[in-house]
């Protein structure tokens, strides 16, 4: 069974598929009210063209409005700028012209601990770790992750110094090329602007 169209396009077509099949098969549909169709077919035409009408000039006044606010607001900010010179020994003055001093910039802080380094898989030279990044409530935001290694000498002894191996964004990582029966210790530390974060746990292991 057709269902009848909710979409104004589709209203439209039918209705002039309509009074074109009663005009060209009267016979058939004697009872069809032609006159009646078109006349408030023409009517919502022309309805329809006065809405568009309408319609570009909203668009168009808006444009102008939109533009002239835009001014304004270059306007504004240019003379907040001067303000806030002219009033730079009491900032509080601001208040009488509805603004206010600006915000002290909030330090940035060094990221805190990385958390919870584990080795996920070992291989012939080849090592993949992963870890969580710092704890939020301690430390600014990680812009990247150092990973650092450290090896005993030959025969046992004092680890020498920690290098770094690699830096990365994610908190993983794959390390390849690695020293082959050595012992060997790794550790990861976020960094940002503000420096670095405490290093992470160690882990060892020798490959």
């Amino acid at each position: 069974m057709p269902i009848f169209p909710k979409k104004e396009i589709e209203i439209w077509e039918l209705a002039r598929h309509m009074i074109a099949g009663y005009t060209d098969k009267p016979g058939v549909f004697p009872n069809a009210d032609v006159a009646g169709l078109e006349a408030i077919l023409a009517e919502y035409v022309a309805k329809k063209e006065e809405q568009d009408e309408a319609e570009a000039r909203h668009h168009m006044a808006t444009k102008a409005k939109n533009g002239v606010l835009r001014g304004l607001e270059l306007k504004m900010r240019a003379q907040l700028k001067q303000s806030e010179v002219d009033v730079e020994e009491d900032a509080g003055e601001l208040d009488i012209i509805g603004w206010g001093p600006r915000a002290k910039r909030t330090p940035v802080a060094p990221p805190g601990q990385v958390r919870r380094l584990r080795i996920v898989e070992e291989g012939a030279g080849t090592l993949k770790l992963d870890w969580e990044a710092p704890d939020r409530a301690k430390g600014g935001v990680v812009r990247t992750y150092r990973v650092e290694r450290r090896e005993a000498p030959e025969g046992g002894g004092s680890f020498n110094e920690w290098h770094q191996v690699e830096s990365v964004i994610k908190t993983k990582v794959s390390l390849t090329g690695q020293p082959r029966g050595v012992q060997m210790e790794y550790q990861v530390l976020g960094l940002n602007w503000a420096g670095e974060g405490k290093a992470s746990n160690v882990v060892g292991m020798v490959l």
